[in-house]
């Protein structure tokens, strides 16, 4: 553990560095994610946290503070919900998707607004289980230019994030992008992060190309079959939020 924290401060230095920037900051949700990202952040260089609570009321906002409070990192609120009310009021018979979507990309909109208030370098917080599935928006929370908690799948972020002594609150409550009420990423996926990782971490160590996933070799390791086809489904279908930009 100790190794992987290391690793992860000095990406978090020599970026700063490389970038020519002395302050980093990061989109604080209340979430392990972020949580995370937020402490190690802080250990390299003043960090500061934007809040964005969305329309519904959420215990999210509350966490993101008391994280802040207990680690000395600043942060400022910036709600989304003008936006997202008046989102809602122009499409009338939008999807809870859609919203989701909208509230993503305008989150990070004011994260890079912020960012240039105060001269800072913005730090994403996608962890690589979530990568992996494309449980994330395009534009919206992948758009990050540094992200130390990539390569880490959802298993080892709350590994260290328990050896960062992240409090409890956060590590014990269902992981949620907090896009919508009642939203959780374990309902969305129909599985558990602690069913899910095990077979991520067995695809990503087998094939470098998720079209060549084979599902009969991953049911001939003990996975479930209706866990397989959906979860690789889903590696597959969503393999190019992860691809760089096409052009001629």
């Amino acid at each position: 553990m100790k190794n992987i924290l290391d690793q992860l401060l000095l990406f978090l230095q020599t970026q700063g560095a490389q970038r020519g920037f002395e302050r980093f900051v990061v989109g604080m949700s209340g979430g392990v994610d972020s949580a995370l990202v937020g402490v190690l952040c802080q250990r390299v260089l003043p960090t500061h946290a934007l809040l964005m609570p969305a329309t519904h009321t959420s215990s999210a906002t509350e966490d993101a503070i008391a994280l802040c409070n207990h680690f000395n990192i600043p942060y400022t609120q910036r709600p989304i919900a003008p936006y997202e009310a008046l989102f809602k009021a122009n499409n009338l018979d939008v999807s809870l998707g859609r919203v989701g979507n909208f509230c993503a990309r305008m989150r990070m909109a004011l994260l890079y607004d912020f960012s240039m208030e105060i001269n800072a370098l913005v730090v994403g917080t996608s962890n690589k289980s979530e990568i992996m599935l494309g449980y994330g928006t395009l534009f919206g929370d992948l758009a990050w230019l540094i992200n130390p908690i990539a390569h880490l799948f959802k298993s080892q972020v709350y590994s260290l994030a328990q050896a960062l002594e992240i409090p409890q609150e956060i590590l014990n409550k269902p992981p949620s992008a907090d896009l919508y009420s009642g939203q959780s990423d374990e309902l969305d996926l129909g599985f558990s992060y602690a069913q899910i990782d095990p077979l991520l971490q067995e695809i990503s160590a087998r094939w470098d190309n998720p079209v060549h996933i084979d599902t009969n070799a991953l049911c001939a390791l003990g996975y479930a079959p209706h866990l397989v086809a959906s979860i690789v489904s889903r590696v597959q279908k969503n393999a190019f939020k992860s691809q760089p930009p096409s052009f001629l």
